[in-house]
């Protein structure tokens, strides 16, 4: 993994940024301050709660990421938000419910929401199977992602649960796949309420300063919980950054074999 990311910071002022706020109904929706287009070409692996490689993002700058969709209803539920919100996120998706949902899925890339990807089946944690088993996981999730949407996804990846391995690491940065993990944790994962899965996210945006923001996009406390999160975010001065591909890497991604 380089240590020093290439990342190509592009203010898109008339463009989806711009358009998203000019079509927004609501004054005082977050919107989205700024597209910045990452270089995922050798290797990338960004995310404080495991690695040393930045984004470069300014402080109050958040990234929204949501993991294990689509999944009819909640995953709905998190579009529509953001959607009324001006605002836009990465999506990290498992190859099963990409399989499952395509419908879903499509919403979510037609509306410009960044697609990654989140293992096939989303075992426990890759770390705990072979080198086989893992590459394989990794490959077949991105062939049934790109077999949904019906292009390649966005070379973004983030391990389930977080659990990396040296070797599967160095297989992503062969294929110029980037490696996400977080800042910022809602903890929806563990069933507590919407307003607490609200306060975390706060609160840890509070510690960082902005940042790489975990949640899921299958829970439905996460759904119920978005729009006042979006408020409270505007409100505190936090602003969007909408990852996307460098132009050099977008629409390249493969099974990384």
């Amino acid at each position: 993994m380089r240590t020093r990311i290439a990342v190509f910071a592009a203010l898109i002022a008339v463009g989806a940024a711009g358009s998203a706020m000019a079509d927004c109904s609501d004054p005082y929706a977050i919107g989205v301050e700024r597209t910045l287009a990452v270089d995922t070409a050798g290797g990338l692996a960004v995310g404080s709660m495991q690695y040393k490689g930045s984004l470069g993002l300014a402080e109050n700058e958040v990234v929204l990421t949501f993991d294990d969709g689509p999944f009819p209803g909640a995953s709905e539920r998190v579009l529509e938000a953001l959607n009324a919100a001006c605002t836009q996120a990465t999506f990290f998706i498992v190859g099963q419910m990409a399989k499952h949902y395509p419908d879903v899925l499509k919403g979510e890339d037609a509306a410009g929401d960044t697609i990654g990807t989140h293992s096939w089946s989303h075992p426990l944690s890759l770390s705990y199977l072979s080198y086989e088993s893992g590459a394989h996981q990794i490959d077949r999730g991105i062939a049934a992602v790109t077999d949904a949407l019906g292009h390649p996804p966005a070379p973004f990846f983030r391990f389930p649960g977080l659990g990396d391995t040296r070797a599967l690491c160095a297989k992503l940065a062969a294929a110029d796949i980037g490696v996400f993990s977080a800042d910022v944790v809602g903890s929806d994962w563990t069933g507590i309420s919407s307003d607490q899965i609200r306060r975390n996210v706060l609160r840890g945006l509070r510690e960082h300063h902005g940042g790489i923001v975990l949640l899921h996009d299958i829970k439905k406390a996460t759904a119920r919980m978005l729009p006042q999160l979006l408020r409270d975010m505007k409100g505190a001065g936090y602003q969007i950054v909408h990852i996307v591909p460098a132009p050099a890497v977008a629409g390249e991604v493969a099974a990384a074999g």
